[in-house]
């Protein structure tokens, strides 16, 4: 993810924090439950799932930044890979830590980012 969205995501992330704000302020003015009320509480539920989702969302994580963590031993990372044309690739590798990755012909000074893979979707068994 480019510094832009970043920067967009924490924004929108600040923004729905003041309409939060805003919103309880307005539900402390109600002196009895009314329609407003209920109104008021809704929009207040759909800004906490917008901040959550804007928080969750998986982001790219530069290799010279952080190494991933020890918590994703032995799992599957995604990877962004400069190869020596210069050329990029995305692929998973096996993470078992930098001195061990060596998946195809993949070192971790190949890989220019990084990110844990999202989770995968539901399916009915």
């Amino acid at each position: 993810m480019t510094r832009d969205k970043q920067f967009a995501r924490a924004k929108a992330i600040a923004v729905l924090e003041r309409m939060a704000i805003d919103l309880t302020g307005s539900l402390a003015g109600l002196k009895e439950p009314n329609p407003m009320t209920d109104v008021l509480n809704q929009r207040l539920d759909a800004i906490d799932v917008a901040q959550e989702a804007l928080r969750e969302q998986p982001r790219w994580i530069g290799a010279e930044e952080r190494l991933p963590e020890e918590t994703l031993v032995g799992k599957y990372i995604l990877v962004c890979i400069k190869n020596r044309w210069n050329e990029q690739r995305v692929d998973t590798v096996h993470w078992w830590g930098p001195e061990r990755m060596h998946e195809g012909a993949w070192f971790w000074s190949d890989i220019t980012h990084w990110m844990p893979l999202p989770e995968p979707p539901e399916v009915e068994v």
